[in-house]
């Protein structure tokens, strides 16, 4: 699993945890349009951080196996 801090078992990067893939989008995008801004100041290394950790949650884990089953699909290129 991603960074998470022991002492609350929060996510380090993540403004909160995503509980829907509707969640896990909206976030991601925020990211996007934050380093996509050039005076927001966010490095390619922090939303790489964060990207991390966003799609290595049960959440976005699940989505992904309810989508491989749906799909058929074992892997995305």
């Amino acid at each position: 699993m991603a960074n998470r801090d022991v002492q609350t078992d929060r996510p380090l990067h993540l403004p909160r945890v995503p509980l829907t893939p509707e969640q896990l989008i909206a976030l991601g995008a925020e990211k996007m349009s934050d380093y996509l801004d050039p005076e927001s100041g966010v490095s390619d290394h922090q939303v790489a951080q964060f990207m991390l950790e966003l799609f290595d949650n049960p959440t976005a884990i699940e989505a992904l196996e309810r989508e491989q089953r749906r799909t058929g699909v074992d892997r995305w290129h």
